[in-house]
């Protein structure tokens, strides 16, 4: 599941060498304000096979208790401390042991977890009221200065978090009450609030007498979540057992084994088996596969992901609009969805995904005003007469890196592009590179003057992933309007931000720095003998865990 979880963030000079490894280059994902995804070939429902369902349907599913869930990731948890590992597959293990203060729903509202309610008395403060009667496994309670502690780790930069450039608006964040928390930021700020969706809490004394092995194998952590830690590696997974002093809503797994299977192939199998009850990670490139088993259901849902070109509009060709228009019209994006998403995708028009404007705007207004943004078809004609209009009229080189071994999905559309604009004069070499030297190639301070990536914002926001783009290392482009009216959105009001975003998202469809190429897809694959009882969205357990929402079908 794509993870989400984008505010302002600073940049962070990184060095990459060939043997840099794919778990070490996860440390990097969560960087600048937002996720790195597989990309998105997406839809709201599912096609292409029986097996397949919608994320819309209910599901009831039994309350009979499960002995044991085994779940598979493609990877192993990197850390028990969430500022060590902001990537979605320790979020699998870590989500289910400590809690953060908010969650969201599937569709993107703002829900109670550690914290009961919320308020911003003025655009640069939030009085967070915490929930009483929460304890540790170990039975202590909850207390404001374990929130404080564990918060504060986020923004300090001995701890170094991943998700410490999110942190860098924070002024100080203070116990003012028993129950009552004050965050106080540096600059205006109405949705910073979505950021609490991330840092989980710890108790803080287990945390400083783990010392260094905090959250590490040895060291552990002490979580008020519904599951506690028995044993993790990051090379296998982690065990983990039911708590019964848990707050909220008792899951039916008693326990739960998190096993690594990184071959898709091998995990497929292992699910049609039975040896694996379920997973996140179903690759998109071979969906049809997974569409069509009999033992076990895919289920599809929309996420606020976008796979996107990055044009660097400071050096050529892309310094000229008319070459940036010409890339955008040579795109076929439902061929795309058919071919390397097996029908499950809906073609992008824009880099603002329109499931992050449901809490902006009714539906019908939102579905208005996409309406007005340019139908960015396959249009070889409409390209070739941009281009003529360009400083590079008989076309252009242009070398493209795309990860060698993940995120293959990249590497087909880059091909499909390759093919579809030769015969324009454009040659595109598509280089296939280790996994950190692609990410740093999208992040570092030197661009190229083109890229693609997937990403997605880390709040259900409008102009989240606009403003994540705009100052958080993916790209030199930045007008100085365009960074004003991003600073008003943070401090205005609803209705003024809604007019904010349409101007700044119109904006980008005319300048074109960043080509939409397809929306983001979230998807959980599960046994025929469990259900999954909440919609599957991006936003699904975003700040909450995922394991309450498992059943047995009868």
């Amino acid at each position: 599941m794509e993870k989400p979880v984008p505010p302002v963030s600073g940049e962070r000079l990184i060095r990459f060498d060939h043997d840099f490894s794919r778990r070490d280059a996860l440390r990097l994902l969560g960087w600048g304000g937002a996720l790195f995804t597989v990309p998105g070939l997406v839809g709201c429902g599912a096609s292409g096979g029986s097996a397949a369902s919608d994320s819309r349907i209910a599901r009831q599913g039994s309350d009979k208790p499960i002995p044991k869930l085994t779940w598979a990731v493609e990877s192993g948890p990197r850390s028990l401390d969430f500022n060590h590992a902001f990537d979605g597959y320790s979020w699998v293990v870590f989500s289910e042991l400590a809690e953060p203060l908010v969650a969201t729903s599937p569709q993107g509202k703002l829900l109670p977890k550690l914290a009961v309610s919320w308020e911003q008395p003025n655009p640069n403060s939030i009085v967070v009221t915490l929930r009483q009667g929460v304890k540790f496994w170990d039975g202590k309670p909850l207390t404001a200065e374990d929130v404080v502690w564990s918060l504060n780790r986020t923004g300090d930069p001995k701890v170094a978090s991943e998700f410490g450039p999110n942190w860098q608006n924070v002024d100080s964040m203070q116990a003012t009450s028993a129950d009552k928390i004050t965050i106080r930021l540096k600059e205006p700020d109405n949705t910073f609030i979505y950021n609490l969706r991330f840092p989980v809490i710890y108790q803080k004394e287990h945390g400083i007498a783990a010392g260094e092995n905090f959250g590490s194998p040895t060291g552990l952590i002490m979580g008020t979540g519904p599951y506690q830690i028995k044993a993790f590696s990051p090379a296998t997974g982690a065990t983990m057992t039911r708590f019964a002093g848990y707050w909220g809503t008792r899951p039916l797994a008693e326990q739960i084994e998190v096993k690594v299977i990184s071959d898709p192939d091998t995990l497929r199998l292992a699910i049609q088996s039975g040896d694996v009850a379920g997973t996140f990670n179903v690759p998109q490139t071979n969906a049809s596969a997974w569409d069509t088993m009999t033992s076990a259901s895919v289920t599809y849902g929309p996420s606020p992901s976008v796979t996107l070109l990055i044009l660097d509009p400071t050096q050529a060709p892309f310094n000229d609009v008319h070459a940036r228009q010409a890339i955008a019209y040579a795109l076929d994006r439902p061929g795309i969805v058919r071919a390397i998403g097996h029908g499950h995708g809906s073609p992008a028009n824009s880099v603002s995904s329109p499931f992050t404007w449901q809490n902006a705007a009714s539906a019908a207004e939102v579905d208005a005003f996409f309406s007005t943004l340019p139908n960015l078809t396959l249009d070889l004609a409409a390209a070739k007469a941009e281009l003529a209009k360009s400083a590079t009229p008989n076309g252009f080189s242009v070398t493209v890196l795309v990860p060698s071994n993940a995120f293959t999905e990249l590497s087909l559309i880059m091909q499909t592009l390759k093919e579809n604009v030769k015969g324009l004069g454009i040659t595109i070499d598509v280089k296939e590179v280790p996994l950190a030297d692609w990410a740093g190639s999208v992040r570092g301070k030197k661009k190229p003057p083109m890229s693609i990536a997937g990403l997605s914002p880390l709040s259900p926001d409008p102009l989240s992933l606009v403003g994540s783009l705009l100052t958080g290392g993916f790209s030199t482009y930045a007008p100085s309007g365009m960074t004003s009216d991003l600073a008003k959105y943070k401090s205005a009001a609803p209705a003024r931000q809604l007019e904010i975003a349409k101007k700044v998202v119109t904006q980008l469809s005319a300048e074109m720095p960043f080509v939409p190429i397809v929306y983001g897809t979230a998807s959980i694959a599960l046994g025929k003998d469990l259900v999954f009882t909440s919609d599957i969205t991006g936003n699904t357990s975003t700040g909450g865990g995922w394991a309450q929402f498992i059943k047995l079908t009868s």
